[in-house]
């Protein structure tokens, strides 16, 4: 039995993320298992819900604010710990950038160690943030008051001007929070931070491949919607940069931001899992 854990979009659900990933199940071997956990904070129902489908409407964070992120870290490490092990993950939107993150800082804090997943199935991915509120903090401390009056209009700003370390935090920052907000999939009202604070721990730390060094090891496949904000899809295979390239593949298919429901896309997407699936039986941590 391959088990495949699933992390939901924002505002949605584990039951809404069944409904979306039916097609997909369907098609599926009968040796794979999926199992569900739903985020802990309520918000706000994500855009094109149908309104069959009943609230509470769940995340797993709803700030970048790394205690937020780092509290849905634990719930996915306590999940692990008492439903586990799993062989791989599967996230979509805010899951698959929550799926990114745990991957990321285990591969930051125990390098040495196997990883939690064999392979990751990543969906539409956001943008992955640190739950570390001192991740970048040397740069945050560098930012001068001249760039903090030039940033004093983020998210909006014009951040061409800034050194390329400066801006990847920056610039990642600014354009996860301005397509969350464009796109319903985060609380209009939600804190993007201010860098005059500089390192303050409430401060976004986004993960960009200019930021650390570190990549995700596992056998990962990107799948993104060909009708997608371009926006999101910038951001989603920029996150493609965090992981080995030499065992990732990346799909298109022919939707919008959501999982494949049409016969070839879905026919193409089990292509790809199975790659990762194959891939990741020849690795030994």
């Amino acid at each position: 039995m391959t088990r495949i854990l699933c992390l939901h979009g924002y505002g949605t659900s584990s039951n809404i993320l069944k409904h979306q990933l039916s097609a997909l199940i369907a098609a599926a071997d009968p040796s794979f298992e999926f199992v569900f956990l739903d985020g802990e904070v309520e918000c706000q129902k994500a855009p094109g819900v149908a309104n069959l489908f009943q609230g509470p409407f769940l995340c797993y964070n709803d700030s970048f604010a790394p205690a937020d992120v780092q509290q849905a870290c634990e719930l996915v490490k306590e999940f692990i710990e008492a439903e586990g092990p799993f062989d791989g993950i599967l996230g979509y939107s805010q899951g698959g950038a929550l799926a990114l993150t745990y991957l990321l800082q285990h591969e930051i804090e125990k390098p040495s160690e196997p990883p939690p997943f064999q392979f990751a199935i990543l969906l539409s991915t956001a943008i992955s943030f640190s739950p570390d509120d001192t991740f970048c903090n040397e740069i945050l401390d560098s930012v001068t008051d001249r760039e903090i009056q030039l940033l004093q209009d983020y998210p909006q700003s014009d951040l061409s001007s800034l050194g390329p370390v400066k801006r990847a935090l920056c610039e990642t920052t600014a354009k996860a929070f301005l397509i969350a907000k464009a796109e319903g999939l985060i609380a209009p009202d939600t804190n993007s931070g201010s860098f005059a604070k500089r390192s303050d721990p409430s401060q976004p730390r986004p993960f960009h491949p200019a930021l650390l060094n570190r990549r995700i090891r596992i056998p990962t496949v990107h799948i993104t919607g060909k009708k997608d904000h371009p926006g999101f899809v910038e951001l989603s295979i920029l996150m493609r940069s965090l992981c080995e390239t030499s065992v990732m593949r990346a799909l298109t298919h022919s939707g919008a931001h959501e999982v494949p429901r049409r016969a070839d896309d879905v026919k193409a997407a089990w292509s790809v899992i199975e790659w990762a699936v194959q891939q990741s039986q020849r690795s030994s941590w």
